[in-house]
């Protein structure tokens, strides 16, 4: 069985958790339910909050609906952070896992980012056109340069001026078309890559090596496949994700 962190260790540094869920998603609300109480949590916690995910009607020029909605809960938190007067939040999609060792890496990823200056920080991600970094002895985190695009949002703590000026930027994004120069509407981790570049002097830190996947789920961003429309073959999909979430452990 996994060891279990102490209470509060994850929230310590990067403040109070915010879980986007989207309602009709029980399967992934229970699934998170477990990976709360994997770090000392759970969705009792006063130190979590549960954030029903926006089911937009249309993608209203974003890549898919899904894109949408991920993009307006992603700017619900922000808001309701900001209205809270917190100064860190971590924001959790509800396919986000954490590895199996997180109870052994997260206090020396939190001793790091108190010696830092961070703004943003990544427990998950992809950098965009560049290899993974290989993990180094001795850095649980690594800077990561303004200019380079991080992919992936289900694992994103934001603090100080980043959490301040992010609805703003957010909300002047989606006030944009597609592909304007000054970025439109677009996938919210596209957004944070915008935002960053457009901020150099807010830096980002992602963990060194990750401590946080998306685990293998039914999609909410994309169009189902054909596989996930037949619910047979939905059945055992579902099984199989279930076997590659465990090999990814």
């Amino acid at each position: 069985m996994d060891a279990e962190l102490g209470v509060d260790e994850l929230t310590r540094v990067l403040g109070r958790v915010f879980v986007i869920n989207l309602l009709s998603r029980r399967d992934r609300y229970l699934e998170m339910g477990g990976q709360l109480r994997k770090v000392g949590l759970g969705w009792e916690s006063s130190r979590v909050t549960h954030v029903a995910a926006v089911r937009p009607s249309g993608d209203a020029g974003f890549p898919s609906v899904g894109a949408h909605g991920c993009f307006m809960s992603h700017l619900s938190v922000l808001e309701q952070a900001i209205n809270a007067g917190l100064e860190s939040i971590l924001i959790l999609e509800d396919d986000c896992n954490f590895v199996h060792d997180i109870s052994a890496r997260m206090g020396a990823v939190n001793a790091a980012l108190e010696c830092s200056d961070w703004s943003l920080f990544y427990g998950g991600y992809h950098l965009y056109g560049v290899p993974a970094p290989r993990p180094q002895p001795g850095s649980p985190i690594l800077e990561v340069a303004p200019e380079q695009p991080v992919w992936l949002a289900h694992c994103l703590a934001l603090r100080g001026q980043a959490l301040q000026a992010l609805p703003d930027y957010l909300r002047a994004v989606l006030s944009r078309p597609p592909g304007h120069a000054d970025g439109g509407r677009m996938d919210v981790d596209g957004a944070y890559s915008w935002f960053r570049r457009a901020h150099p002097h807010l830096k980002t830190y992602i963990a060194n090596p990750q401590i946080a996947y998306q685990r293998s789920s039914r999609t909410d961003i994309s169009e189902l496949s054909w596989r996930d429309r037949l619910p047979l073959v939905r059945l055992l999909m579902a099984a199989g994700r279930k076997v590659l979430n465990l090999r990814h452990r």
